[in-house]
């Protein structure tokens, strides 16, 4: 099922800083979007948007071809997975942890269905030996996953992530990255993610939303991303080069001309 967003517009408060204006985006089953721009420029609040906890002042979500605001909230949490920049650990093992996301679908308790569908999670997300870990012991890493795993415990057909890598090492960003990746090309998700990291988002995305002063710069695959786009947004000189399949961005100084939002 995909999500459509067209001609999005939002300001906060009345007469508040228009913070996006006349954004859309795609997003397919079995590909994966990055919301890319420099902070400020209303990324997290057009993920907001496609989520539906905020409502535009002007243009329209439409999850499977229907406007989302018609959609009750429970049927959206049916189809929408949400992982939002800061969640909390709490006092609950990991599996408990991940059955919570099934609560959308419980009526009256779990059922084998339920049980079965964190058990394949777990597996595929090789958490077996954190199963019965408390979750508020875990690692930056470990707690991501979790929190990765129960939305795809949630999720049948879009994955919303906001910056599912920030305070993340290294090997824990590849990591994450692979899962996502690997969900939405085994179940044919429809997912986007708020980036920073333009790297790492070239080598896991196949769809470029870059947004600048919340307008779209660039919007399309992965040819979008380019050493004019990264001068004009992020005010950076850079070369772009391919290797193993994919582009790489070498930044080597900054451009005079930017101008700090």
């Amino acid at each position: 099922m995909n999500l459509e967003a067209s001609d999005i517009a939002f300001a906060y408060g009345h007469g508040g800083r228009q913070v996006l204006r006349a954004v859309a985006a795609d997003i397919a089953p079995g590909s994966f979007l990055a919301i890319l721009g420099v902070n400020g420029c209303g990324k997290s609040t057009f993920l907001d948007c496609l989520d539906g906890m905020l409502a535009p002042q002007r243009g329209c979500v439409r999850l499977g071809g229907v406007d989302l605001e018609s959609i009750d909230r429970r049927t959206r949490a049916q189809s929408i997975a949400y992982v939002a920049q800061h969640s909390h650990a709490n006092r609950l093992v990991v599996y408990d942890a991940l059955l919570l996301g099934r609560k959308p679908f419980v009526k009256t308790g779990p059922s084998e269905d339920d049980f079965a569908i964190v058990d394949a999670v777990i597996a595929d997300m090789g958490l077996d030996d954190l199963a019965f870990r408390y979750v508020d012991e875990l690692s930056g890493g470990e707690y991501q996953k979790v929190v990765i795993g129960r939305a795809l415990v949630q999720c049948r057909d879009v994955l919303l992530l906001d910056e599912p890598t920030n305070n993340l090492d290294i090997a824990n960003q590849i990591e994450v990255m692979e899962l996502v990746r690997r969900a939405v090309d085994e179940r044919a998700i429809a997912a986007a993610a708020v980036m920073h990291d333009i790297n790492l988002s070239l080598s896991y995305c196949d769809r470029f939303l870059v947004l600048k002063q919340g307008e779209a710069a660039a919007y399309g695959g992965p040819e979008v991303v380019t050493e004019d786009l990264l001068k004009d947004v992020y005010g950076i000189t850079a070369d772009i080069i391919e290797w193993n399949g994919k582009r790489v961005v070498v930044p080597y100084g900054r451009h005079a001309g930017r101008e700090d939002l």
